[in-house]
C-alpha cells in the first residue's frame, strides 16, 4: 500500500505540477528523521537559532544556559504521531554519547560555523503514537470484558 501511495503522489504531482522531480525525491522518512525535523521545527518557532553578531563566533557547551556570549538555549520534544512517538533533545558536546540514537548536524551554510552545530539525542518508539495506543486500550478493555 505504502508503495503505491508513494508511486500514485509521484504521477499527481508529476501530472498535476511543473516541479523537477524524481522518483526518489518522495519517500517516507524514519522516526529519527521524523524527531530531527520536529526538533528543528519547534526550536525555529521559538527563536532559538537566531544569534546575534558577538554570538555566531561562540557556542554553549551546556544547552540549560543562556547569556550574551552563547547562543540560546534550544527546546526539547516529545511528538505523538499517529504509529509512534519521537523524543529529541539537544545534549552538551561534553556529554559522552555515540551511536544511533545521537544526530550531529550543522544548521549553517559551512562546517566552519561552531554557533551552528548541534548534538541531539533522538528516539522513536514505534508503536506508541496516538492512534496505536488507543487501539491497544481497546483491545486491552475488550479483553477483560470478554474475561
Amino acid at each position: 500500500k505504502q508503495k503505491q501511495l508513494l508511486e500514485d503522489l509521484f504521477t499527481d504531482i508529476e501530472r498535476d505540477y511543473k516541479f523537477l522531480i524524481e522518483k526518489t525525491h518522495i519517500q517516507v522518512i524514519t522516526g529519527q528523521y521524523e524527531g530531527i525535523y520536529s526538533w528543528i521545527a519547534i526550536n525555529y518557532v521559538l527563536g532559538r537559532f537566531q544569534l546575534t553578531n558577538s554570538q555566531s563566533k561562540s557556542k554553549t557547551t551546556d544547552s540549560s544556559t543562556q547569556n550574551s556570549d552563547k547562543r540560546p538555549s534550544t527546546v526539547g520534544i516529545l511528538d505523538m504521531g499517529g504509529a509512534s512517538a519521537q523524543i529529541a533533545f539537544e545534549v552538551s558536546e561534553n556529554t559522552p554519547m555515540s551511536g544511533s540514537e545521537v544526530a550531529e548536524f550543522s544548521l549553517g551554510h559551512d562546517d566552519d560555523q561552531e554557533a551552528f552545530k548541534y548534538k541531539i539525542y533522538v528516539t522513536t518508539f514505534l508503536g506508541y503514537g496516538a492512534n496505536k495506543v488507543y487501539d491497544k486500550y481497546i483491545d486491552r478493555i475488550m479483553s477483560i470484558a470478554l474475561k
